[in-house]
């Protein structure tokens, strides 16, 4: 994107960077060296992206909370605090702490996310060189029961077809109009997350500088994606559109203005394009969106525009793309190119319901 003026630097906020386990005590049991470790937790740090870090860091606190709960005595040993001071796992946790866990976290947390939460103390683990406590049998059986036990359709977010997008994208016209500068980042958001049908951390994550112009359109540059485990990076081409008020591109150059006369500091590509923008109508510029708050602006900008009957979350922009452009015809191979899906199976998830429509045995019966 074009460089905006020279303006008074201004304070931004930077994410806290989340360690996936502290290497220097864990690495060789004291045969290497304190910089040796070291050096070796940089490059472990490096072998996931930043989200998945927060990921393992987060399922960790809910275990070391539940620990400090229901397991005070045994907590007193192995939960510490991390360096925001809140707590987390930092020894070894036994089998039958793993178990009480499932037993009793299945009342509140669907299945997945007590094997996700599960699958992080066992990378936690292994990283410190200790026995996975998700290989105990009695662990395995207990996850599969689980699973039996709660089988049911998986949610799926509802997508947000184009003509759906359109009428968010002409209410949030009406209050671009009032002056409302959350409107003028809502819809840079909405559409560029459409068209490019990104995840709500891609959105949330996107830097200026991972914004390039090329011919009749944007390039956006990705790195750190879920589906970029090698970290080589992902490109994704999000052509012009003939409405300009539909147009990414321009919705992106209208954004930046605005941000513009706020003001920039000197690393300004650097800074989140997705900033916040609080109720006094001023861009922190820096301030980056969360995933959730990607999300939530979805949900609340679908619900102003009348969509409310929809359960929309920030998936339904990527589900959203996908079901429309297979629904048109688009090749399964171009979809694929522009939403980054690795594999067939899981790509046939988001085009299944138009897939079976179009399949329909009743269709043209009557």
């Amino acid at each position: 994107m074009s460089s905006p003026n020279d303006h008074t630097p201004t304070d931004t906020a930077q994410p806290s960077q989340v360690q996936l386990v502290p290497m220097s005590e864990a690495v060789g049991g004291g045969l290497l060296s304190r910089a040796e470790a070291e050096q070796v937790a940089e490059l472990i740090e490096k072998a996931v992206s930043q989200n998945t870090r927060t990921a393992y860091a987060s399922d960790l606190r809910q275990i070391a909370r539940w620990l400090q709960t229901a397991k005070p005595e045994l907590a007193a040993h192995i939960v510490g605090r991390d360096t925001l001071d809140r707590p987390t796992v930092i020894g070894q946790v036994p089998v039958p702490a793993v178990l009480g866990y499932i037993a009793a976290r299945q009342q509140d947390l669907a299945a997945p996310s007590i094997c996700r939460h599960l699958a992080s103390l066992a990378t936690f683990h292994a990283l410190h060189g200790w026995p996975k406590p998700t290989h105990d049998a009695y662990v395995r059986a207990a996850t599969k029961g689980l699973r039996n036990d709660q089988q049911h359709e998986p949610k799926r977010a509802h997508p947000m077809r184009a003509a759906q997008l359109r009428n968010i994208v002409r209410q949030l016209a009406s209050d671009m109009a009032a002056g409302d500068r959350a409107a003028v980042r809502d819809r840079a958001l909405l559409l560029v997350g459409w068209h490019g049908a990104l995840r709500r951390s891609e959105l949330a994550n996107l830097t200026w500088q991972q914004v390039q112009k090329s011919g009749n359109g944007i390039v956006l540059r990705l790195r750190g994606t879920k589906t970029d485990k090698a970290g080589e990076g992902q490109t994704v081409a999000i052509p012009e559109h003939l409405s300009g008020l539909y147009d990414a591109q321009k919705a992106l150059m209208d954004w930046l203005t605005v941000c513009d006369a706020v003001g920039w500091p000197s690393d300004w590509e650097q800074l989140p394009v997705f900033c916040e923008v609080p109720t006094d109508n001023v861009p922190r510029v820096g301030r980056k969106l969360s995933g959730k708050a990607v999300g939530e602006i979805v949900k609340r900008r679908a619900a102003r525009a009348g969509l409310d009957a929809y359960p929309m979350t920030g998936h339904s922009l990527r589900a959203g793309l996908i079901t429309e452009a297979h629904a048109a015809g688009v090749s399964d191979l171009d979809i694929m190119h522009t939403s980054r899906h690795k594999t067939h199976k899981v790509f046939a998830n988001y085009v299944r319901d138009t897939e079976a429509m179009r399949r329909a045995a009743s269709k043209g019966l009557l």
